[in-house]
């Protein structure tokens, strides 16, 4: 899959983004898809069966009943981290007593 296809299937501009900024946030996609795949599936399957089925056991991203991903989530959380490390880099690029 086109990493900048997939940026803009999650909803996100790329334009800000590294190659594995993306990379990271297309694959979060893919899971939360997976995720919501999985849930439908096993209530479908839950109704023709006697016992329920448990969706991480049909997802091969989850071994165990995670948080379902979000994307968005994770894109403030990098664009956080990137704006706190570029005014911690303009702070130490400044001599002392310039603020």
């Amino acid at each position: 899959m086109n990493i900048f296809a997939g940026a803009s299937s999650a909803g996100i501009s790329w334009e800000p983004l590294t190659y594995f900024e993306l990379e990271n946030v297309c694959k979060l996609r893919r899971i939360e898809t997976w995720d919501h795949t999985t849930h439908i599936s096993s209530h479908v399957m839950s109704c023709f069966t006697k016992s329920p089925v448990v969706p991480s056991k049909l997802n091969p991203y989850r071994e165990t009943k995670l948080e379902p991903a979000d994307p968005a989530a994770e894109y403030r959380k990098l664009m956080n981290e990137r704006r706190n490390n570029k005014s911690q880099n303009l702070k130490n690029q400044m001599g002392p007593g310039e603020t």
